[in-house]
């Protein structure tokens, strides 16, 4: 499916995947990437 998303931490594992706008019809997704992002750089 396009767009996919994916989240990948400095051991080069799959933290995170998402299928389809990040955005589409009042989903969050976005916010939760730029969370999952912010935690994954104190590690």
């Amino acid at each position: 499916m396009w767009p996919t998303v994916y989240v990948i931490d400095k051991q080069g594992y799959i933290r995170f995947w998402w299928q389809g706008e990040l955005n589409w019809e009042g989903a969050t997704v976005d916010k939760t990437i730029e969370t999952l992002v912010e935690n994954l750089l104190k590690e």
